[in-house]
């Protein structure tokens, strides 16, 4: 268990840091990683990574002014984790649903 947490973590920090370097695409594709090895997880230490990870992925996507794509990236994060009862991951969610709400307001919904 240990391992697979320090490799969710990981690829979080490799987002964050392809994001600073400026390499974008890189930066979702690390999220994206993260949620395809990582995403169905049950446990505690894989689960925050994974909420981070998709809050993230939304953030950049809207650097990226994909802003349908932002929007599906939060509604997952709201899907996935919404009844999560941790507290880091409540308020990760709130968060989410706050930036969803804008998003709508701006008539940024995602595709079906």
């Amino acid at each position: 268990m240990l391992l697979r947490a320090a490799v969710a973590n990981g690829l979080v920090n490799k987002g964050i840091a392809l994001g600073k370097l400026g390499r974008k695409e890189g930066e979702t594709a690390a999220y994206d990683e993260l949620l395809s090895r990582f995403g169905e997880a049950s446990e505690f230490e894989l689960r925050e990574p994974v909420a981070k990870g998709l809050f993230n992925k939304s953030v950049n996507l809207g650097t990226l002014r994909r802003h349908r794509e932002q929007a599906a990236a939060l509604e997952e994060l709201v899907m996935r984790c919404g009844h999560d009862r941790e507290l880091g991951i409540q308020q990760i969610v709130r968060i989410a649903l706050d930036e969803l709400a804008i998003l709508r307001s701006k008539g940024a919904e995602p595709e079906s």
